[in-house]
């Protein structure tokens, strides 16, 4: 019984820390997908200000 509530308990944590990780990686993946998006914006403003 209580090997069995130790079990669940770790099954637990494991499946938690998965998730905390996957959403890590997509909070990431998406934040540099932002910063590429704002990075592409301001190269494009820039070449717009210094085209004659």
């Amino acid at each position: 019984m209580v090997f069995l509530v130790i079990f669940y308990k770790y099954k637990f944590l494991k499946i938690c820390k998965l998730i905390v990780v996957k959403n890590a990686v997509t909070i990431l993946h998406h934040r540099f997908l932002q910063i590429n998006i704002v990075m592409l914006i301001c190269a494009y403003n820039f070449r717009k200000e210094n085209d004659p």
